[in-house]
């Protein structure tokens, strides 16, 4: 029986981890050095989503994480371009859950700061 609660345990911890994530819905990386390269002339950018719903600690914290990741990804400053409200029919390990409210956030990595920028040495 212990082992039972424990294992729900795990379980339910893992869910609660999942439910405060945002996720990274598209990515675009100016990796070239090239002036002449097709994307050469664009900023690394990208598109991040995380679910509006739920008691607002829950929200505060997904957003938090979405800030986060867009931090992360930039290696730095960023800046958001757009952001929109959708209803969205969300997975969850593989079982559909009735439509939701998802945030989508647009956004592109400042200069200097994205994935291909140098890290200056100390």
């Amino acid at each position: 029986m212990a082992r039972q609660y424990a294992l729900l345990l795990v379980l339910a911890t893992g869910l609660m981890g999942h439910a405060c994530t945002a996720q990274m819905v598209t990515t675009r990386r100016n990796l070239s050095t090239d002036p002449n390269a097709p994307q050469a002339t664009g900023p690394d950018d990208g598109e991040i989503k995380y679910l509006n719903e739920g008691i607002q600690s829950v929200r505060e914290a997904r957003r938090r994480d979405a800030y986060s990741r867009m931090k992360e990804y930039c290696n730095g400053h960023y800046r958001i371009t757009s952001e929109s409200e959708a209803s969205e029919q969300p997975t969850y390990f593989g079982l559909v859950k009735g439509p939701g409210n998802v945030i989508r956030i647009k956004f592109e990595c400042l200069q200097g700061s994205g994935h291909g920028a140098e890290t200056p040495s100390p």
